[in-house]
C-alpha cells in the first residue's frame, strides 16, 4: 500500500510541476505588459478607402514597432502601402491608437483612430488619407502575423 501511495504522490508533484510550467499563449491585460511591446511585429492589413465599395479593398503588411525615444508612441511601416521606409506616428493609450494630423510618404496627409482587441491581435481603423486632391475616408482591420 505504502509503494502505491509513493507512486501516486510523485506522480501528483510531477504533473503539478509540469502544468505550473505550461506557457501561456494570451497576454493578460491586467499585467504591466507595454502595450506596445505586445503589438509589435508584423500586421496583415485588408484596407477599403471606400467602405461602401468593396472593389476598393486592398491587402499588404506594415510593422509596428514602439518609438523607443517616447513613452507611448509606436512606428507604423508602409502604412497605406506608401513603402517600408515611410512610417506613420501612433500614441497609444491603453488600447485605443491615435495617429495625430501627419504628412507621410511625400505628400499623404493622415490622421485617425485605431481599437486594439483585448488578445492584442486585431486592430480596428478609422483614418483619413488626402493624397493632395482630396480627402479620403479609409477603413482597415490589422490582423497581426503569429
Amino acid at each position: 500500500m505504502k509503494k502505491i501511495f509513493s507512486i501516486v504522490l510523485i506522480a501528483a508533484i510531477t504533473s503539478f510541476f509540469m502544468a505550473a510550467c505550461t506557457p501561456d499563449e494570451d497576454i493578460d491585460p491586467d499585467d504591466n505588459t507595454d502595450v506596445r511591446d505586445a503589438i509589435e511585429g508584423l500586421w496583415q492589413v485588408d484596407e477599403n478607402a471606400n467602405p461602401t465599395s468593396k472593389s476598393d479593398k486592398i491587402f499588404y503588411q506594415v510593422y509596428i514597432e514602439p518609438d523607443t525615444s517616447t513613452a507611448n508612441e509606436i512606428l507604423i511601416s508602409n502604412f497605406y502601402q506608401l513603402g517600408m521606409q515611410f512610417y506613420a506616428v501612433g500614441k497609444v493609450t491603453e488600447r485605443a491608437i491615435r495617429i495625430d494630423p501627419q504628412e507621410i510618404g511625400g505628400g499623404y496627409y493622415i490622421e485617425g483612430n485605431g481599437t486594439i482587441t483585448s488578445d492584442y491581435k486585431t486592430i480596428n481603423w478609422d483614418y483619413t488619407v488626402d493624397p493632395g486632391d482630396g480627402m479620403m475616408q479609409v477603413q482597415a482591420l490589422y490582423t497581426k502575423d503569429e
